[in-house]
């Protein structure tokens, strides 16, 4: 074998491995990228997430952000949503049960007639609770245990 042809094999060999290197970075490169992207989007996904168990839609298609909903009382075939910011409540043909299956975690069922936004409480006492726009409501022994289960979960938590 030749100088030439040694030469040639070298050469071949460089190339090759620096093909090869400039390949394995890109396609690392590549692999980050793709990572990055992935995690992106599940935190996208998750936000996205956030957002849609903030808006509630009614039956009469009106759309509300649940956070803005102190109360909501039942009232024969419709429910009367109380908002913060509005005198009189929002009126829809739906049931409670239906409604709070589409409600974030912080809504909780105290009365046949009644579910409530946690974060309005101003104070309970006995068997009632008054909410921080007037409201007194009345706790029923059916839910009496797991509004105050609920109420000790969120006492640690804080």
């Amino acid at each position: 074998m030749g100088y030439w042809e040694i030469a040639l094999l070298i050469a071949l060999l460089i190339f090759t491995s620096s093909g090869l290197l400039v390949y394995y970075n890109n396609y690392r490169a590549a692999e980050k990228s793709l990572a990055i992207q992935l995690k992106r989007n599940e935190s996208l996904g998750k936000e996205i997430e956030k957002q849609k168990v903030r808006l509630v839609e009614l039956k009469s298609k009106a759309v509300i952000e649940a956070g803005e909903i102190e109360v909501i009382k039942s009232d024969g075939h419709y429910i009367e949503l109380y908002l913060k910011y509005k005198d009189k409540p929002e009126v829809d043909r739906n049931t409670l049960k239906h409604i709070l299956e589409v409600l974030p975690d912080y809504f909780i069922q105290i009365h046949k007639s009644y579910i409530i936004n946690l974060k309005e409480i101003r104070v309970k006492y006995g068997e009632k609770i008054e909410m921080k726009n007037g409201q007194t409501l009345p706790i029923s022994r059916t839910y009496k245990q797991a509004f105050n289960q609920t109420l000790e979960k969120i006492k640690y938590s804080i």
